[in-house]
């Protein structure tokens, strides 16, 4: 009778109790090994934990592994196997990689033009426009010295006391020395536009150096000087043309305001461009040669009138970027009259 009662209560604390947790048995006939690792969202056998358990024998014979409070015995082989992974897989400790010190950059020493390229030995300096902190912008006309225009141009730029940069086409240079000595004596800075006016992009290597060293040549023999920048005709660049600039170590200077005077536009037209687009460190493109550019000089007067008022300062293109306006100085003895 009393055995029966003993049994009775053996089997009752053992239904409430229940069974010890395998993570608490001892595994018999070896001593063990204890692995312990937190692997933060790891998810086993379905369940998602944030901490995984092992145990294993020296032997290695007899996987327990247990994931969040409870734990389960691996009898088959294929689920040893897949313990037996997953558990070197967290004793594995994450392998530090010894940071290698990074080189030096490397030291830009050219200057930065207004659209970020750099005179880094590969290309030239490209400018679109000066720096934006102060009012000041910069005058520039292309094409020219001709027979019609320039006169007038160059008589305005006196009476407003202005300084302008002249980008010369070499064969009307040619044509006209007087008037680009006249330039250079009223503070004005001449500079190339090649020799033709042709796509440079469009011409071989040779074709393409001889239009701007002729256009060179024939300036260092009027003025004395041997100009530093250079504009392309139509602003059409490439690879071969910069590079060809770059090793003569001049700079491209190209503008950021058009008034495409060129085209025959009204005065008002013009007039109107330069209000509305010219800010600070702006290079203010227009023309002293071509079919018609009457309204050019008509403009002109109203445009200086209108930047005055609006409180602007206007500099050569040089005293915008901060830039040589001529290369050293060739020694030649130029016309008479050359500014040495």
């Amino acid at each position: 009778m009393r055995l029966g009662v003993w049994a009775m209560v053996f089997l009752l604390c053992w239904w409430v109790i229940g069974p010890v947790p395998l993570e608490k048995q001892e595994v018999k006939g070896a001593s063990p090994k204890v692995h312990h690792q937190e692997v933060s969202g790891k998810k086993w056998k379905g369940i998602e934990s944030n901490a995984v358990f092992g145990r294993e024998t020296e032997e290695g014979k007899t996987v327990v592994f247990g994931v969040g409070p409870t734990a389960k015995k691996a009898e088959s082989k294929s689920d040893k196997k897949e313990i037996k992974g997953a558990e070197q897989d967290l004793q594995k400790k994450p392998q530090r990689k010894e940071a290698k010190a990074s080189p030096e950059p490397r030291k830009d020493d050219g200057k930065k033009g207004g659209d970020g390229r750099k005179d880094d030995k590969k290309r030239p300096v490209l400018y679109f426009n000066g720096p934006r902190d102060k009012k000041r912008v910069a005058l520039t006309f292309d094409d020219g010295p001709d027979w019609r225009y320039t006169d007038s141009i160059l008589d305005i730029l006196k009476r407003e006391k202005v300084r302008a940069t002249f980008f010369l086409v070499g064969r009307m240079a040619e044509q006209r020395p007087d008037l680009v000595l006249r330039m250079v004596r009223e503070g004005h800075v001449v500079a190339n536009h090649s020799w033709n006016h042709p796509n440079l992009t469009r011409l071989d290597s040779r074709r393409m150096s001889e239009e701007v060293d002729r256009t060179n040549r024939l300036i260092s023999e009027i003025t004395g000087r041997s100009p530093k920048l250079f504009r392309a005709p139509y602003g059409n660049l490439d690879r071969r043309v910069e590079e060809m600039i770059r090793e003569r170590d001049m700079i491209i200077v190209h503008w950021n305001v058009d008034t495409r005077d060129w085209a025959g536009r009204p005065t008002d037209r013009i007039v109107w461009t330069v209000r509305q687009q010219a800010g600070p460190g702006a290079v203010i493109l227009q023309h002293t040669a071509g079919r018609n550019l009457d309204n050019t000089v008509k403009a002109l007067p109203r445009i200086i009138a209108d930047l005055k008022k609006r409180g602007y300062e206007m500099v050569t293109v040089p005293e915008l970027l901060g830039v040589p306006a001529y290369k050293e100085e060739t020694g030649r003895q130029g016309f008479p009259g050359a500014v040495r």
